[in-house]
């Protein structure tokens, strides 16, 4: 798109803005106007693309997500074979570290190749949140990466360990990659400060690269109703797995766990979030802190609807509020 065509396009959208008159059909061509400018290798990034180009395979394909299904769908065959054995009727008495090693013990970490490497070690890496690395190995996320680079040398597609990892090294560099394997947090693989930030950035990319003089603050007034279109931009969309199974996403609400000694939890206020159902594991894809009473109107029982497929997944303007509403036959 030339210049005067993107101007003239992103003029009308934040038209729109200043209007706000905008919809989720507006955030739709927004971001296949910007997506070159949007850093490669973000969330925000391979949705434009998928938008712009749907054809150009069954769903977009992100690391963070494929790893945690991964690990996820490693675990349970982990575990069905140690039922099948009756590994846990014969060993009752044997602590839950005994079934759990075990259970993580599908990767040799002496040599580890490279589908797993990227799989189970560099996008587990990246998925999991830092303060779980500093709370339990007193170490930050690339000190962790260090480490591990440090500790292999790839040959033909192969990553070997060197010969001086041994001892205490060995150890703990095996206790943190069974770490990177078996920990799964019910954080969002992606925020909506992330989406934020990566929407500001590519705005000011923009208005570096082009000469425009696009207004952000104009933006950051109606961020959440643009994050909120690209939630319901996403609901239904497919996500391709590392193995081929094909996912789709789906728009709901997670509540805040207020007491979880109760019976059902209770929980507080509700935010929108975008999950994801890859062959019966659901997980958020995104999380955010947008609660969903701003744009959900008479939702009566929010706490039957915890990590549920929701009705209302489209958005329109009811006169300057833009709500979420059911589907329109």
């Amino acid at each position: 798109m030339d210049n005067i065509k993107l101007k003239t396009s992103l003029n009308r959208f934040f038209e729109k803005v200043r209007l706000e008159s905008f919809d989720e059909y507006d955030v739709k061509m927004l971001l296949i106007d910007i997506r070159e400018f949007i850093r490669e290798q973000t969330f925000l990034r391979e949705v434009a693309d998928s938008i712009a180009h749907p054809e150009r395979n069954q769903g977009i394909c992100h690391k963070a997500i494929d790893s945690r299904y991964a690990r996820m769908k490693m675990a349970r065959l982990g575990a069905r074979e140690l039922a099948e054995k009756k590994e846990f009727d014969n060993n009752a008495d044997k602590p839950e570290s005994y079934f759990s090693d075990k259970i993580l013990d599908y990767i040799n970490p002496r040599k580890i190749n490279k589908t797993d490497f990227d799989l189970f070690v560099r996008n587990s890496l990246e998925d999991i949140d830092e303060s779980l690395f500093i709370k339990y190995y007193k170490l930050k996320r690339k000190e962790i990466q260090n480490l591990i680079n440090n500790s292999y040398q790839k040959k033909n597609g192969v990553y070997e360990l060197k010969a001086s990892i041994t001892g205490r090294k060995f150890q703990l560099l095996e206790d943190i990659l069974k770490f990177l394997r078996g920990t799964i947090t019910p954080k969002g693989v992606v925020t909506s400060d992330a989406l934020r930030n990566d929407l500001k950035n590519a705005l000011n990319r923009i208005n570096k690269l082009s000469g425009f003089n696009l207004s952000i603050k104009e933006i950051e007034k109606s961020m959440e109703c643009i994050i909120v279109c690209i939630l319901a931009l996403l609901h239904d969309c497919k996500f391709l797995m590392y193995d081929g199974t094909e996912s789709k996403a789906f728009l709901s609400i997670h509540g805040e766990v207020v007491d979880e000694t109760t019976v059902p939890i209770t929980f507080g206020d509700y935010n929108l979030v975008l999950m994801i159902n890859a062959d019966n594991f659901k997980f958020p894809i995104i999380t955010t802190d947008i609660n969903q009473s701003a744009f959900i109107d008479n939702l009566v029982e929010p706490d039957t609807l915890h990590l549920q497929p929701i009705p209302w997944i489209q958005t329109r303007r009811d006169k300057t509020n833009l709500k979420l509403i059911e589907l329109s036959a």
